[in-house]
Protein backbone atom coordinates (compact mmCIF):
# COMPACT_ATOMS: atom_id res chain seq x y z
CA UNK A 1 0.00 0.00 0.00
CA UNK A 2 0.92 3.70 -0.44
CA UNK A 3 1.81 5.80 2.26
CA UNK A 4 -0.64 9.24 1.39
CA UNK A 5 0.26 10.79 4.84
CA UNK A 6 1.99 14.16 3.80
CA UNK A 7 2.49 17.13 6.39
CA UNK A 8 -0.45 20.02 6.84
CA UNK A 9 2.44 22.36 5.54
CA UNK A 10 2.83 20.31 2.72
CA UNK A 11 -0.74 19.82 1.44
CA UNK A 12 -1.51 22.92 1.14
CA UNK A 13 1.62 24.10 -0.71
CA UNK A 14 0.98 20.99 -3.13
CA UNK A 15 -3.27 21.89 -3.41
CA UNK A 16 -3.69 25.02 -2.92
CA UNK A 17 -3.03 27.88 -5.66
CA UNK A 18 -3.36 31.53 -6.00
CA UNK A 19 -6.86 32.39 -7.82
CA UNK A 20 -8.34 29.00 -6.50
CA UNK A 21 -12.07 28.58 -5.01
CA UNK A 22 -11.62 27.41 -1.39
CA UNK A 23 -14.26 25.72 -0.04
CA UNK A 24 -14.26 25.58 4.13
CA UNK A 25 -16.47 23.00 5.55
CA UNK A 26 -17.68 24.49 8.51
CA UNK A 27 -19.01 21.83 10.88
CA UNK A 28 -18.77 21.76 14.93
CA UNK A 29 -15.14 22.78 14.51
CA UNK A 30 -14.71 26.03 12.89
CA UNK A 31 -11.20 26.78 13.91
CA UNK A 32 -9.31 24.14 11.37
CA UNK A 33 -5.72 23.72 11.48
CA UNK A 34 -5.91 23.34 7.58
CA UNK A 35 -7.45 26.50 7.29
CA UNK A 36 -5.07 28.22 9.43
CA UNK A 37 -2.17 26.36 7.66
CA UNK A 38 -3.66 28.57 4.08
CA UNK A 39 -3.80 31.71 6.25
CA UNK A 40 0.12 31.22 7.10
CA UNK A 41 1.35 30.39 4.28
CA UNK A 42 -0.61 32.55 1.74
CA UNK A 43 -0.93 35.68 4.61
CA UNK A 44 -0.51 39.31 2.99
CA UNK A 45 0.64 37.64 -0.40
CA UNK A 46 -3.02 38.77 -2.10
CA UNK A 47 -3.70 35.28 -3.95
CA UNK A 48 -7.12 36.37 -4.79
CA UNK A 49 -8.98 33.07 -3.29
CA UNK A 50 -12.85 32.63 -3.49
CA UNK A 51 -13.89 31.51 0.19
CA UNK A 52 -16.88 29.33 -0.16
CA UNK A 53 -18.48 29.37 3.49
CA UNK A 54 -21.77 29.00 4.53
CA UNK A 55 -21.51 30.74 7.33
CA UNK A 56 -17.69 32.67 7.61
CA UNK A 57 -18.16 33.12 11.30
CA UNK A 58 -14.39 34.31 13.04
CA UNK A 59 -12.59 31.81 10.59
CA UNK A 60 -13.37 34.30 8.01
CA UNK A 61 -11.86 37.34 9.20
CA UNK A 62 -8.21 35.71 9.17
CA UNK A 63 -8.64 35.20 5.01
CA UNK A 64 -10.37 38.84 5.40
CA UNK A 65 -7.54 40.32 7.40
CA UNK A 66 -4.95 38.50 5.12
CA UNK A 67 -5.56 39.89 2.22
CA UNK A 68 -6.06 36.72 0.94
CA UNK A 69 -10.18 37.40 -0.34
CA UNK A 70 -11.60 38.33 -4.05
CA UNK A 71 -15.05 37.18 -3.77
CA UNK A 72 -17.03 35.42 -1.14
CA UNK A 73 -19.98 32.90 -1.69
CA UNK A 74 -22.02 32.46 1.11
CA UNK A 75 -25.14 31.95 3.30
CA UNK A 76 -24.28 34.42 6.38
CA UNK A 77 -21.52 37.57 6.64
CA UNK A 78 -21.18 37.76 10.47
CA UNK A 79 -20.65 35.71 13.46
CA UNK A 80 -22.41 32.63 14.78
CA UNK A 81 -20.92 31.92 18.34
CA UNK A 82 -22.44 33.24 21.34
CA UNK A 83 -25.33 34.49 19.25
CA UNK A 84 -25.60 35.64 15.49
CA UNK A 85 -23.93 39.16 15.45
CA UNK A 86 -23.00 41.45 12.28
CA UNK A 87 -19.08 41.24 12.08
CA UNK A 88 -17.58 44.86 11.03
CA UNK A 89 -14.45 42.83 9.31
CA UNK A 90 -17.12 41.75 6.63
CA UNK A 91 -19.27 44.06 6.68
CA UNK A 92 -16.67 47.21 5.62
CA UNK A 93 -14.63 45.12 2.95
CA UNK A 94 -18.00 44.31 1.20
CA UNK A 95 -18.38 48.51 1.77
CA UNK A 96 -15.36 49.68 0.22
CA UNK A 97 -15.58 47.28 -2.66
CA UNK A 98 -12.15 45.06 -1.46
CA UNK A 99 -14.23 42.23 -1.65
CA UNK A 100 -17.46 40.68 -3.63
CA UNK A 101 -19.81 38.97 -2.02
CA UNK A 102 -22.54 36.43 -3.31
CA UNK A 103 -25.24 35.57 -0.88
CA UNK A 104 -27.16 32.47 -0.91
CA UNK A 105 -30.03 30.67 1.21
CA UNK A 106 -28.48 27.72 3.01
CA UNK A 107 -30.64 25.68 1.09
CA UNK A 108 -29.43 26.95 -2.42
CA UNK A 109 -26.13 26.74 -1.10
CA UNK A 110 -26.35 23.12 -0.07
CA UNK A 111 -28.04 22.50 -3.18
CA UNK A 112 -25.54 23.80 -5.78
CA UNK A 113 -22.78 21.99 -3.75
CA UNK A 114 -24.80 18.77 -4.22
CA UNK A 115 -25.33 19.63 -8.45
CA UNK A 116 -21.96 19.83 -8.42
CA UNK A 117 -21.52 16.48 -6.16
CA UNK A 118 -23.61 14.66 -8.65
CA UNK A 119 -22.19 16.13 -11.61
CA UNK A 120 -25.31 18.18 -12.75
CA UNK A 121 -25.56 20.95 -14.89
CA UNK A 122 -28.49 22.25 -12.53
CA UNK A 123 -31.11 21.53 -9.64
CA UNK A 124 -34.46 23.05 -9.10
CA UNK A 125 -35.70 25.34 -6.47
CA UNK A 126 -38.24 27.87 -5.44
CA UNK A 127 -36.10 28.76 -2.56
CA UNK A 128 -35.16 31.66 -3.41
CA UNK A 129 -38.07 32.56 -5.32
CA UNK A 130 -38.73 36.64 -5.27
CA UNK A 131 -35.43 37.39 -3.07
CA UNK A 132 -32.86 39.46 -4.22
CA UNK A 133 -30.83 36.44 -4.43
CA UNK A 134 -32.54 35.39 -8.14
CA UNK A 135 -30.43 38.72 -9.16
CA UNK A 136 -27.15 35.79 -8.76
CA UNK A 137 -25.50 34.78 -12.10
CA UNK A 138 -25.76 31.46 -11.05
CA UNK A 139 -29.71 31.34 -10.75
CA UNK A 140 -31.89 31.31 -13.45
CA UNK A 141 -35.94 31.11 -14.07
CA UNK A 142 -37.10 28.77 -16.52
CA UNK A 143 -40.65 27.31 -17.99
CA UNK A 144 -40.80 23.85 -18.06
CA UNK A 145 -43.88 21.68 -18.88
CA UNK A 146 -44.64 21.63 -15.22
CA UNK A 147 -44.57 25.33 -14.54
CA UNK A 148 -41.64 27.94 -13.94
CA UNK A 149 -38.97 26.48 -12.04
CA UNK A 150 -36.01 28.07 -10.29
CA UNK A 151 -32.46 26.76 -11.50
CA UNK A 152 -28.93 26.57 -9.96
CA UNK A 153 -26.09 26.12 -11.27
CA UNK A 154 -23.60 23.65 -9.83
CA UNK A 155 -21.06 25.04 -7.02
CA UNK A 156 -17.67 23.86 -7.75
CA UNK A 157 -14.88 24.72 -5.65
CA UNK A 158 -11.08 23.81 -6.34
CA UNK A 159 -10.05 23.10 -3.00
CA UNK A 160 -12.23 21.83 -0.12
CA UNK A 161 -10.79 22.32 3.59
CA UNK A 162 -12.28 20.25 6.36
CA UNK A 163 -11.76 18.84 9.55
CA UNK A 164 -11.87 14.69 9.30
CA UNK A 165 -11.70 13.54 12.90
CA UNK A 166 -10.45 10.35 12.22
CA UNK A 167 -8.25 8.92 9.01
CA UNK A 168 -7.14 5.93 7.60
CA UNK A 169 -3.05 5.95 6.93
CA UNK A 170 -3.75 2.77 4.41
CA UNK A 171 -6.43 4.09 1.84
CA UNK A 172 -5.13 3.03 -1.49
CA UNK A 173 -7.46 4.97 -4.09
Amino acid sequence: MTDKRASLGDAVAEHVRAGDSLHLVVGHTRWSAVAREVVRQWWGRDPGFELVMLSLSSLGTLFFRGGLVRRVVTGYSGDTFPNFTPNPIFAGAYQRGEVEVEHWSFLAFSQRLEAAARGLPAVTTRSIAGSSMEANDAYARVDSPFGEVGLLAPLVPDVALLHAPVADRDVTS
